[in-house]
């Protein structure tokens, strides 16, 4: 009767540590949870304050983490694409006109983008589209002359009075995209299937 009487007893402290352990692994989880937002949340700081740096390596290396956190925490990517899109309206609007294009012998030689805005360009040109939710990504008014956005996804973009003459689109998927009073030479070899002109 005691065996039985210390078994029960053992049985039940074996109980209640297994459900104290429990609640402890689960409490760790959340701990942990908390501080990988908070990471991500001083990541996505000090990436966005480096976008507004002098130096274009810089604003560079801070468009390259916003992209390392997109694919770290899906969850932030309309954010993240928001700030990248808004980076490249702001600093685009700065590039005047397009300049004329250049003949070198038998070559034509076309306005490179500026590396920060090709950067950008290229993190929400591969960015994984099915994570964009209701977001929209909106480059209107952007100044894209020169810019490469071969491949890019677009589906859906927001470019009313975008430039993108002298643009490299080659592959690009600009279906169902927004291209009122947008300037286009060189729709060749894109998607450009149900956009709004």
């Amino acid at each position: 009767m005691i065996t039985a009487v210390a078994a029960l007893g053992s049985s039940a402290t074996a109980g209640f540590a297994l459900i104290y352990t429990g609640d402890s692994v689960q409490q760790a989880r959340e701990q942990l949870k908390l501080a990988e937002q908070g990471q991500t949340t001083e990541r996505f700081g000090r990436a966005v304050e480096q976008l507004g740096n002098r130096a274009l390596d810089v604003r560079v290396g801070g468009i390259y983490a916003l992209e390392r956190i997109e694919h770290d925490s899906p969850q932030d990517q309309p954010a993240i694409m928001g700030v990248l899109t808004a980076f490249v309206r702001g600093h685009s609007a700065k590039r005047g006109s397009p300049p004329p294009i250049s003949n070198v012998g038998a070559e034509r030689l076309l306005p490179a983008a500026p590396a920060d805005l090709q950067a950008a360009l290229n993190v929400i040109g591969r960015r994984d589209h099915t994570r964009d939710g209701s977001h929209k990504i909106d480059l209107s008014y952007a100044k894209l002359f020169g810019a490469d956005l071969s491949d890019a996804y677009l589906a859906g973009a927001d470019l009313q009075f975008a430039t993108l003459n002298q643009t490299f689109l080659s592959g690009a998927t600009l279906r169902g995209a927004d291209l009122r009073n947008a300037t286009v030479t060189n729709p060749v070899e894109a998607n450009f299937a149900g956009a709004v002109r």
